[in-house]
């Protein structure tokens, strides 16, 4: 039997191998970032579904700026306007409750309690938070401070649940929902036109304008505020 015959190796200068392992290591890490894309892309299972907050916190803080809200509205109103006319129809306003009571309803039996609803906004753990020292809840940013935390969604939610729930049965049905954002169409269209503009969906309260509102309603009646920051009713980017 004759030998095994063996192949030469290549010999590669220093210079070679440096390319060589650059370019191995520029693959791997490509295809570890093109895994990744996959992982985000794919439909997350319900109970790791981001509530809004999350969605909004881009920075991962645990709060919410004014920033990360904008940020995100410019996201929503996108995605709602669904024939790229740059105004939300009530037809889109509608389709976005559905869409949101969709994300509600957990346990998909056709209505949401509070629990639910706080959930979808604040996170699975918001519940159970101790809510010790957070007042209000007509403003997201109780503290008026241009932040919002958890804290203090969950408290503002509690009331706009109260809200929603027309009829003090303790659950909200898609109707309601729907009824709500009807009455908040008519609030911040301003130019009556029977839909929202960009300018109109933008201009829902931020924290800070949230805070200047509130401070403003508080001031005794012989000082009126000069024309306070519009009051956000509940909004489907924010609600």
């Amino acid at each position: 039997m004759s030998a095994e015959k063996k192949l030469p190796m290549a010999k590669h200068t220093g210079g070679q191998m440096k390319r060589l392992m650059t370019g191995t290591i520029a693959c791997a890490l490509g295809i570890a970032a093109y895994a990744g894309c996959c992982a985000q892309d794919a439909a997350p299972k319900a109970d790791e579904q981001k509530s809004i907050m999350q969605k909004q916190d881009a920075n991962g803080d645990g709060q919410v700026s004014q920033v990360e809200i904008i940020a995100c509205r410019e996201v929503w109103f996108k995605e709602m306007d669904k024939d790229n006319d740059g105004k939300l129809s009530a037809d889109e306003i509608n389709a976005g409750a559905d869409k949101d009571f969709a994300g509600m309803d957990a346990n998909k039996d056709g209505m949401v309690v509070v629990e639910e609803y706080i959930i979808y906004f604040a996170g699975k753990d918001a519940p159970k938070l101790p809510l010790d020292g957070i007042s209000g809840g007509d403003s997201q940013d109780a503290s008026g401070d241009g932040t919002i935390t958890v804290g203090e969604i969950v408290v503002y939610r509690k009331v706009q649940f109260k809200k929603l729930d027309v009829n003090g049965d303790g659950k909200v049905t898609a109707d309601e929902l729907k009824a709500n954002r009807s009455k908040w169409l008519s609030k911040m269209d301003a130019d009556k036109c029977g839909a929202l503009t960009k300018d109109d969906f933008m201009s829902v309260c931020t924290p800070k304008a949230c805070a200047a509102d509130k401070k403003a309603e508080d001031k005794p009646a012989d000082k009126p505020a000069d024309k306070p920051a519009e009051k956000a009713a509940d909004t489907p980017a924010a609600q």
